[in-house]
């Protein structure tokens, strides 16, 4: 067998192996961050919940890009819905 060395293995090489890892790193990182508001949000039913999974499954990419652009913003939802801000409090 046969050891590597360290010139047949250029740094391109590891510059555009780097760049694949960082790639699939955030790939899995937004996939678990959509996952994760899908299943957070109160306002959809769970129809429709399925319906995004069912989309992000099938088209993972642009199903994600779809998903960030369609969906209703935080602040738009009623003041009901809506959390209170936290103050900090004021010392004197």
């Amino acid at each position: 067998m046969r050891e590597l060395v360290a010139a047949e293995f250029p740094l391109g090489g590891i510059f555009w192996s780097l760049f694949i890892l960082y790639f699939w790193f955030m790939l899995i990182w937004i996939f678990i961050a959509t996952f994760a508001d899908i299943f957070r949000r109160h306002d959809m039913s769970g129809w429709a919940k399925a319906g995004w999974l069912f989309l992000i499954f099938a088209l993972p990419f642009f199903g994600i890009l779809i998903y960030m652009v369609a969906r209703p913003r935080v602040d738009d939802r009623p003041a009901s819905v809506r959390p209170e801000p936290v103050v900090p409090p004021r010392y004197a």
